[in-house]
């Protein structure tokens, strides 16, 4: 039992990594406007994401549709958006933190009534 539960957690260590790389190529955000570093950039983006793929499909793991949508339209919008997805990101971020924002503020207030 505790042979397969270590092998299991390597299993899951390696997903983890695959995916950490996945995440780190997409969330950065290049300056070069220049084709052939971003194809390549891409390129090598395409192939974590596969790898990632790989490991979760080879633990048996259910694709999820955010795992789908990961696979088949993370690289593309990379390729499109100038300086990467990253920019979105950032953007979406700020979005989410607005509502918190006035949420606490309504809290407060509330609560002095």
């Amino acid at each position: 039992m505790e042979v397969e539960i270590n092998k299991l957690c390597v299993e899951v260590r390696k997903a983890l990594v695959l995916w950490d790389d996945v995440f780190s190529k997409a969330n950065t955000k290049y300056e070069s406007t220049d084709a052939d570093w971003v194809k390549e950039y891409c390129d090598e983006a395409a192939k974590s994401v596969k790898l990632a793929m790989l490991q979760m499909r080879l633990m048996g793991f259910s694709i999820t549709p955010k795992l789908h949508g990961l696979e088949c339209h993370l690289v593309h919008q990379m390729r499109t958006v100038p300086g990467g997805i990253a920019m979105l990101i950032e953007h979406r971020s700020y979005g989410q933190r607005i509502p918190m924002k006035y949420k606490r503020n309504f809290m407060r207030a509330e609560s002095k009534y």
